[in-house]
């Protein structure tokens, strides 16, 4: 009986180690990554990318033409002549500045402010040269009567899939949630922890434990974060956000510089406790 009790205590206090080491991560990786995934200036930042606004304006015209070919119910060539219309006429500031609008309305999705993906790319300025683009591939009756229908915006819902960002958004909802959850466990873990001292119990290896743990988790839950921010822009098929999702990506994980110096930082200390506890001086 004592030896079950005896083990039972040990499986208690494990557990109790595991807990403290989530909640830790936990409320590190989620505080951080759910202010950086709902407020603009990340997002922003990877907009003013000189790197990426090297392939940004020939992917927006390449995406462009394949709208405004599919509007007109074009062939391949259509869209060929229009995507090279729009690579040709395109500006870098252009880009950015229809970026940015594209950006917040993928944000308030992201965010849960709206259920629908709103916002699209303001082509009026290029009508007139979608038909000298198109002249003689199409009939001038048949330009004469589309291209004065062509909508002076492309919706952004047209090029992306309804459910293409739907993980990443599922994912922040998460976030939001477990900043609240993680501090409570942290708080009843602190709780038991007070308990264990006074009944007693050694608490120093517990904590040390817990330490440990907290770095590779904060690890492991930002590269969780850092692949599904990657795999959600990429799903959308579009391009150019598949290459933003990248850049964003990478944005992330240094943005998150903090929260893993910490986590190694805990992981050192731990590890440090253990080695002080187990092997004395």
């Amino acid at each position: 009986m004592e030896k079950r009790d005896t083990t039972s205590s040990k499986l208690a206090t494990r557990a109790l180690s595991g807990m403290m080491a989530l909640a830790v991560a936990a409320l590190l990786v989620s505080v951080t990554s759910y202010g950086l995934l709902t407020s603009p200036p990340l997002y922003e930042g990877v907009l003013h990318n000189p790197s990426w606004n090297a392939t940004f304006p020939d992917d927006m015209a390449s995406e462009l033409g394949a709208a405004v070919g599919g509007v007109l119910g074009g062939s391949d060539a259509v869209q060929a002549s229009v995507s090279a219309m729009f690579s040709e006429l395109i500006s870098v500031s252009w880009a950015v500045e229809q970026g940015e609008s594209l950006i917040h309305a993928l944000l308030a999705y992201v965010r849960g402010d709206t259920d629908l993906i709103a916002g699209g790319i303001d082509i009026a300025p290029f009508k007139e040269d979608v038909a000298q683009a198109l002249f003689g591939l199409l009939p001038d009756a048949v330009l004469d009567a589309l291209v004065p229908l062509l909508p002076d915006t492309i919706p952004l819902s047209l090029l992306v899939g309804g459910e293409s960002l739907s993980t990443m958004r599922n994912t922040v909802a998460l976030l939001s949630a477990l900043r609240i959850a993680a501090a409570a466990g942290l708080g009843l873990s602190l709780v038991a922890l007070a308990y264990l001292r006074r009944e007693g119990a050694q608490v120093v290896p517990l904590v040390g434990a817990a330490c440990l743990w907290a770095g590779p988790l904060v690890a492991l839950c930002t590269a969780y974060v850092a692949l599904d921010v990657r795999h959600s822009f990429a799903s959308t098929g579009v391009s150019f956000l598949r290459t933003y999702g990248e850049s964003l990506s990478r944005a992330y994980v240094s943005s998150m510089a903090l929260p893993l110096a910490l986590g190694l930082g805990f992981s050192l200390a731990g590890a440090y406790v253990l080695y002080t506890y187990r092997i004395p001086s």
